[in-house]
């Protein structure tokens, strides 16, 4: 009788032991949340998936103590990497890879949109691509992606580079400010803000998603350290952005609210327009394309004219391990 007494003693601890093992991680997940400094690097509706996963508590569900920041301008964004200010940022990529060029320890990890949503809006007297030889185009930097997308934007119409000249402006609401007071004939305007440019008499000339699905407009970088790549918190944050991606196509109403309240935008049409430019565009599995790198690689190094990059090795500018990881544990039923 005492054996069995102890026998049923040892199998309710056995099973008592495995339901501490199965509920402990996500106890400790709870209760410890990862502490991650995330900033994304413009005031668009391309970097929606932070905004609501921090709006819809997306990041405490998977464990992950987010204090998001909006920095601006990747000169200052991309070395906050590097200097542990931040730990993982969401930018363009064009504007990332000459900084890894230059030697910087970084590593793009995901590519959420390979698609360029830009549009060039022009002068009301200007009808077509003719009409922009001679004028002056507003771009953020010399060198800079709205700078490389304008170039690649004549060539596509049949322009060449310096038939028209570039005047350094700044971010978007600036460049649009100076098309709208006439210190330029032309800028790329990146949607909700082109409808606006229209409702104000400007033409819109070009959509840049003409120009291919191989570029990196929206990729997660973080620091290229053994340390940085192996930690759990970088797994759990691709994670969490993709649960976002995909839950931002599906909830298209509160998307719609959160990028309106993130924009200050309250025009339906705007934000409307935002939501099918940036959320449905984005992909579902966002791998980091060599070919996309190795053309960003390519551009940037005409802007060098001649100066040879500190890094040419491609290879080492992105790494897809981590989606791999996420990949091969779906699929094989691990959480």
């Amino acid at each position: 009788m005492e054996f069995c007494h102890n026998r049923d003693f040892r199998l309710r601890l056995a099973l008592f032991a495995g339901i501490v093992l199965l509920v402990l991680p996500a106890l400790v997940a709870a209760q410890s949340p990862l502490k991650v400094r995330a900033a994304y690097g413009a005031m668009s509706a391309a970097m929606a998936p932070l905004w609501y996963a921090q709006d819809t508590k997306l990041f405490d569900r998977f464990g992950v103590h987010v204090e998001l920041l909006y920095i601006q301008g990747q000169p200052i964004a991309l070395p906050a990497l590097v200097t542990k200010e931040i730990d993982v940022l969401l930018t363009s990529g064009g504007s990332a890879v000459p900084f890894i060029m230059n030697g910087l320890p970084l590593i793009m990890v995901a590519n959420l949109n390979n698609i360029q949503p830009y549009r060039l809006l022009v002068a009301p007297e200007i009808k077509n691509a003719r009409d922009l030889r001679g004028k002056k185009m507003a771009v953020s930097r010399i060198g800079a992606t709205s700078h490389q997308l304008a170039v690649m934007s004549l060539e596509k119409l049949g322009l060449k580079a310096n038939d028209v000249t570039y005047l350094q402006v700044g971010g978007q609401s600036e460049r649009l400010a100076a098309l709208k007071v006439r210190a330029v004939d032309a800028t790329l305007i990146n949607p909700p803000a082109n409808l606006t440019a229209r409702k104000l008499g400007f033409n819109e000339i070009f959509d840049l998603k003409e120009l291919g699905e191989n570029f990196l407009f929206q990729v997660l970088v973080t620091r290229k350290t053994d340390s940085d790549m192996k930690a759990e918190w970088l797994q759990r944050f691709i994670k969490m952005t993709m649960e976002a991606v995909r839950l931002m196509k599906a909830d298209q109403q509160n998307t719609i609210r959160i990028i309106g309240k993130y924009l200050k935008e309250t025009d339906r049409e705007a934000l409307e327009e935002s939501f099918k430019v940036h959320a449905l565009s984005m992909v579902d599995y966002p791998l980091v394309s060599r070919s996309a790198v190795e053309d960003a690689y390519n551009d940037a190094l005409k802007a060098l004219k001649g100066t040879a990059p500190r890094n040419t090795n491609i290879d080492s500018m992105y790494d897809n391990s981590l989606l791999q990881n996420i990949k091969g544990a779906a699929q094989s039923g691990k959480k």
